[in-house]
C-alpha cells in the first residue's frame, strides 16, 4: 500500500510555492512624504542604510502555500495504493492462484531458481482461512493443484515441476486462472503469475479478458542481460562410396546477447564424437560453422552438433537423421549408339543431386522391360525417337503405379506415340537463322519453377535454343514453359498416380547452350524431383509439431522422452503424434523387429529468444472484463479504477478555494490594520 497519483506529471506546478515566498520577502512598509519650505540651509550629511529582508505574515503566506498545493495535489490525481488486497469485514479468506511457467527458456541459470523462490514467498502469506491452488503452463496450462484449503498440497506438486522443452504462452494460464476463479465464492481472488515474461508470450493475451474482480499481477523473474548462444540448422552432405560414405557437415550458430565469444561445436555421429571446430560469434549475429569431411558407415545413423554448455543448455545441441546415403533410384535411358557429348550433361546434373540425394542408373539400348522400371521411381528418356516403335509400352504400367517420366524428344525422330502422352511430337523448329530463340513464358506457380519464381526472366533469358521440336499438345496437357514463338517447350501431364514431362528440346549443348547455363541443373533435378513427387526427408523435427504414423494395419508402441511408452491399437483414430518433448522417438510395430520410423527432436526456436516484456506491458494487453461488479469483495485492478472509486481530486479542489476565500478575507483585515510609516492618514 502506498499514496499514488495518477498524472504525477502535474507535481511539477508545486514550484509556483516560490512566489508566495518571493511577495512575502519584499519590503512591505509604505512611508508619507513629510514636506519642508527649503532644503538650501540645510547640509547633506551621508548614511549608509542596510535592509534585512524577512517574511511577513507568516500565516498569510500559509494560506497562500496550502492553496496552491491543494490546487495542485488535485490536478495530480492521488489516490490510495492498495497493490495487496485483504478479506473486507465478513470475507472468509483469499483464494490465491499461482501460475508458474515450465517452459524451456525457464531453464537458463538461476532463473528457475528464482521462480521457485517466488512462488514460496507467495505461499508462505498463507492464513488459516486462505485457499491456494498451483498452475504450470507452457504452451498449454495445467492446474497440478486444485483450489484447497492451506499451501501443503500446493507446495508437494511444486517440488515435481521442473522446465520441459515446449515454448511458452501466458493466454492459457490466465484462462486456467479464470475457472479456479469461478470456484472461489465469497473469497478475494489474487492471480499471481511467475515467468520470464518472454516477449512472444505475450501472443494471445489481446483476446483473454481481465478475470473481475480478481487482483493479477505478474512476477518477472528474467535475466537482466542473457545471452545465449544456440544451433539454428545444419545442411548435410553425404555421398556414398562403396560400403561407407563421406560426410560433410555445416552448421549456423546463433547469438543472443551484448557480447560476442568464441565457440566450440562438436560433430556427433551414433554417439561418437568425429569432429570439432570453432566459430566466433559476434553480438546479437549468426554464423556458420563448417566440419571436416569424416566417414561414417552405410545406413541411417543419428548425428548431433553439440556446443559447450553456455546459461541455457537445452538449445546447446541439435538433432538430426542421416538417413542413408543411397538415394533414390532414378533411370537414365540413353539411346543407343549416342556419343558421351550426348549425355554428359544429363549424366553430370543428376549425379551430383544432394537435396534429394539420387541414384543414378544409367542404361543404354532398346527401351526397358517392366522390371527395370520396377526398381526406380524416376526414369528419365534422353531421347524420345531411339525408344523404337514399341518403347513405350513398359512406361504406361510404370507411370499409372505412381512412376514419374521424364521425356526429351531429342534428335532421332519423332519417336513413339501414345495417347496418354501430354503432346504430340512433331518436325524440328530450326532457328538458327535468328540467332537462336529464348525461353519467353514460364508458369511461375508450377512446383518445377517454384525455386526460380523470384527471377523467371533473369534465370533463363540468357538461353539460346536454335533447334527444338515442335510439340502439340491436347486438352489433357498443361504448357508450363513456352518458347519466344508461342510454341510448347515443356508440357505436363498425368497418368493414374504418375506424372509425365514432355521437354522440346535435347539434353546436350547440340541444338542449345541451355545445358551450358546455370539453371539447367536445378530445372533438370526439379523435374525428376516433381514427376517422382519425392520429398527430401525431414531430418529433425520441433517440440510441439504433430508427426503422421506408419499404418500398417498392427498395434504401434511409441518410446521417447517424457514418460513410459505409449501403445496404439490398430484401429486408433488419426494415428498422430504431437512431440512434446525433446529427444529420440521410436515407432515399433509389432508385426517387425525394426522400427518403423524414427523422430529426432529439437526444442521450439522460439524459446531461446529471451527478450523479456515488462510486467505491465502484459497486463495492458489483456481486454477490460465486460463485468466489473463482479466480486465486490476485491480491490480495483488498475491504478485509473481506484482513483477513480476515491476521487480526492474534488475534495483538494474544494480546499483549495476554501483556502484561497481565507486568505483573501485575511489578507484584506490586515491591509486595515496596517499603519503607514511617516504618520497616519
Amino acid at each position: 500500500m502506498g499514496l499514488g497519483w495518477l498524472v504525477p506529471a502535474f507535481l511539477a506546478g508545486l514550484a509556483a510555492l516560490v512566489v508566495p515566498i518571493l511577495v512575502h520577502l519584499r519590503q512591505r512598509e509604505k512611508r508619507e512624504p513629510i514636506r519642508f519650505p527649503s532644503l538650501m540651509f540645510l547640509r547633506k550629511v551621508p548614511h549608509r542604510t542596510s535592509e534585512r529582508r524577512r517574511i511577513t505574515h507568516p500565516i498569510l503566506l500559509l494560506l497562500r502555500a496550502l492553496a496552491v498545493t491543494a490546487l495542485v495535489a488535485a490536478f495530480a490525481r492521488p489516490f490510495w495504493r492498495r497493490e495487496d488486497a485483504r478479506p473486507a469485514a465478513g470475507v472468509a479468506g483469499r483464494a490465491i492462484v499461482v501460475a508458474i511457467d515450465r517452459s524451456m527458456s525457464m531453464s537458463y541459470r538461476g532463473v528457475w531458481d528464482r521462480a521457485l523462490d517466488s512462488v514460496a514467498a507467495i505461499l508462505s502469506t498463507v492464513g488459516p482461512r486462505d485457499r491456494t491452488a498451483l498452475i504450470a503452463f507452457d504452451e498449454t496450462a495445467e492446474v497440478v493443484a486444485p483450489l484447497e484449503a492451506g499451501a501443503g498440497a500446493a507446495r508437494a506438486r511444486l517440488a515435481a515441476i521442473g522446465p520441459g522443452g515446449k515454448g511458452s504462452r501466458l493466454a492459457p494460464a490466465i484462462r486456467a486462472a479464470r475457472e479456479l476463479a469461478g470456484q472461489a465464492r465469497g473469497l478475494v481472488v489474487e492471480i499471481v503469475v511467475v515467468s520470464d515474461l518472454q516477449r512472444h508470450a505475450l501472443t494471445g493475451l489481446e483476446a483473454v479478458e481481465r478475470i473481475p474482480g480478481a487482483t493479477l499481477r505478474f512476477a518477472s523473474v528474467a535475466e537482466r542481460n542473457p545471452a545465449n548462444a544456440r544451433v539454428v540448422d545444419v545442411d548435410v552432405d553425404r555421398r556414398a562410396e562403396g560400403r561407407r560414405s563421406r560426410l560433410t557437415v555445416g552448421a549456423q550458430i546463433a547469438a543472443k546477447g551484448d557480447a560476442g565469444r568464441a565457440v566450440k561445436a562438436s560433430l556427433v555421429v551414433n554417439g561418437r564424437t568425429l569432429a570439432t571446430t570453432s566459430v566466433t560469434l559476434g553480438p546479437n549475429a549468426a554464423a556458420r560453422a563448417r566440419f571436416e569431411p569424416v566417414w561414417i558407415a552405410e545406413g541411417d545413423a543419428v548425428g548431433v552438433v553439440a556446443l559447450d554448455a553456455d546459461a541455457l543448455a537445452a538449445d546447446d545441441t541439435l538433432r538430426f537423421s542421416l538417413a542413408s546415403a543411397a538415394g533414390v533410384p532414378v533411370l537414365l535411358q540413353l539411346p543407343a549408339g549416342g556419343g558421351a557429348e550426348e549425355s554428359v550433361y544429363l549424366e553430370q546434373a543428376l549425379g551430383i543431386s544432394r537435396a534429394p540425394a539420387l541414384a543414378i542408373t544409367t542404361r543404354r539400348g532398346p527401351a526397358p522391360t517392366a522390371a527395370d522400371l520396377a526398381k526406380v521411381r524416376v526414369a528419365v528418356v534422353a531421347d524420345l525417337g531411339g525408344l523404337g516403335p514399341r518403347g513405350l509400352a513398359p512406361f504406361e504400367t510404370f507411370v499409372a503405379g505412381g512412376g514419374g517420366l521424364v521425356l526429351i524428344a531429342g534428335p532421332r525422330g519423332t519417336g513413339p506415340t501414345a495417347p496418354w502422352l501430354p503432346a504430340t511430337v512433331g518436325k524440328i523448329i530450326d532457328r538458327t537463322a535468328e540467332r537462336g530463340g529464348r525461353l519467353g513464358q514460364l508458369d511461375g506457380d508450377h512446383p518445377v519453377f517454384e525455386p526460380f519464381k523470384e527471377a523467371l526472366s533473369s534465370d533463363f533469358g540468357a538461353a539460346r535454343f536454335f533447334r527444338y521440336r515442335e510439340l502439340a499438345s491436347d486438352s489433357t496437357g498443361r504448357v508450363i514453359a513456352r518458347f519466344d514463338d508461342g510454341r510448347p517447350a515443356i508440357v505436363e501431364s498425368r497418368l493414374g498416380a504418375g506424372r509425365i514431362f514432355l521437354v522440346a528440346t535435347t539434353g546436350s549443348a547440340l541444338w542449345s547452350d541451355f545445358p551450358l547455363q546455370p539453371v539447367f541443373l536445378p530445372l533438370l533435378q526439379r523435374l525428376v524431383v516433381t514427376a517422382g513427387m519425392i520429398q527430401d526427408p525431414k531430418r529433425w523435427y520441433a517440440v510441439g509439431e504433430a508427426v503422421t504414423l506408419p499404418d500398417n494395419g498392427a498395434s504401434l508402441t511409441i518410446s521417447g522422452p517424457g514418460g513410459p511408452d505409449r501403445r496404439l491399437p490398430p484401429d486408433s483414430a488419426g494415428r498422430t503424434l504431437t512431440l512434446d518433448f525433446p529427444g529420440d522417438y521410436l515407432v515399433r510395430s509389432d508385426l517387425a523387429a525394426a522400427p518403423l520410423d524414427r523422430f529426432l527432436v529439437n526444442p521450439a526456436a522460439a524459446e531461446s529468444d529471451l527478450a523479456a516484456a515488462e510486467p505491465q506491458e502484459a497486463l495492458a494487453q489483456l481486454k477490460a472484463p465486460a463485468d466489473s461488479t463482479a466480486a465486490p469483495n476485491v480491490a480495483p485492478l488498475t491504478a485509473v479504477e481506484q482513483e477513480r472509486r476515491q476521487s480526492w481530486w474534488s475534495w483538494l479542489l474544494a480546499l483549495a478555494l476554501l483556502l484561497l476565500g481565507a486568505e483573501t478575507v485575511y489578507a484584506a483585515r490586515l491591509e486595515r490594520r496596517t499603519p503607514m510609516a511617516g504618520g497616519t492618514r
